[in-house]
């Protein structure tokens, strides 16, 4: 079966402009304030994760479109997708995790050792 058959290309075709357009809007928004976002490890990790999510959403409905891809095609190509954009999320966890306040270089308060 392929996944044309399905009937949903016209909501693939809605998601894929729709994302397209709000990843640009928030490429747009990260470059009017990229000396703010450079200026943290977290935020440009964040910054990357939210693109790759989008970029994912995007690539998972253009794929979709595709006249002769198969499910099991589809499923692998998303999951495949699916697992780069993870590797972002994991990275800006980690970035999170490991925040420095970008104006004194201290730690963050909450995540300071007793004692």
């Amino acid at each position: 079966m392929m996944v044309g058959d399905l009937g949903w290309n016209e909501f693939n075709l809605g998601i894929l402009g729709a994302t397209a357009a709000l990843a640009g809007l928030v490429i747009v928004a990260a470059s009017v304030n990229i000396a703010k976002i450079v200026a943290s490890r977290s935020l440009t990790a964040r910054l990357g994760a939210g693109i790759a999510t989008l970029v994912l959403a995007i690539t998972a409905s253009a794929l979709a479109m595709f006249p002769e891809i198969t499910l099991v095609a589809y499923g692998a190509a998303v999951l495949a997708s699916a697992l780069i954009a993870m590797m972002f999320d994991a990275h800006a966890a980690r970035a999170i995790l490991q925040n420095t306040v970008p104006a004194t270089g201290s730690v963050d308060p909450r995540r300071r050792a007793p004692g």
